[in-house]
């Protein structure tokens, strides 16, 4: 079983919330029973004055994770907590997806007036190749993607780290493109030699601001 959430802004003059879970029977299989299971259904609300001008990328830090190659003293952001995401052992690629649901964000994305800064500091381990790459993604309504406004940030390589573990800063802005109606964050961890995908992650940031 695995974990998946959304997170996102309640539209004004919302009166309440419907919660659907659906779970499908398989229509290639004969199977008498549907074998489609959920547990530990959660939602959560959190008051705050304005979207705007900070990070709302649940978990950016990693703090929720575990550790693997890097020190607190490895280069890397000064304010790196105890810990940061790796892809770890069983696969030669790692992928995180976080969606930020921000319907209620429609009237400045109409106007051309919300703007975004999305970064992350990507690394990986010694001379090994391994590697990072953020990704974002712009959804419409009918769950198209914009795919002219994907903006990719891949993480250095070995020689650009000095041949050290460390982590380097990369970022993109933009403006966030019309009728779009949530975005998609991916981060990469790609394996190219060794037992893990020690391609590196942390303090992955996805901030709105609003143009005047």
């Amino acid at each position: 079983m695995q974990t998946y959430f959304a997170h996102g802004f309640i539209p004004t003059g919302t009166r309440g919330l419907l919660l659907r879970a659906t779970v499908l029977k398989s229509t290639t299989n004969n199977d008498t029973y549907n074998y489609g299971s959920l547990d530990n259904i959660e939602l959560a609300l959190e008051y705050f004055d304005s979207p705007f001008n900070r990070n709302i990328a649940t978990n950016g830090g990693f703090e929720q994770g575990s550790n693997l190659g890097l020190t607190n003293t490895s280069p890397g952001p000064d304010d790196r907590g105890q810990r940061y995401l790796y892809g770890g052992q069983g696969s030669t690629e790692a992928v995180m997806n976080q969606m930020i649901c921000i319907p209620s964000l429609s009237p400045y994305i109409i106007n051309q007036t919300l703007s975004y800064n999305f970064s992350g500091w990507l690394g990986g381990y010694g001379t090994e190749a391994d590697s990072s790459m953020l990704m974002i993604m712009f959804v419409d309504a009918n769950d198209n993607a914009n795919y002219s406004a994907f903006k990719y940030l891949s993480g250095p390589n070995a020689a650009a780290r000095n041949n050290i573990s460390s982590l380097l800063l990369s970022s993109v802005t933009g403006r966030v493109p019309l009728g779009t109606v949530y975005v998609v964050l991916k981060v990469f961890s790609i394996q190219q030699v060794g037992p893990y995908v020690d391609g590196y992650a942390d303090q992955i940031s996805f901030v709105l601001s609003q143009e005047q």
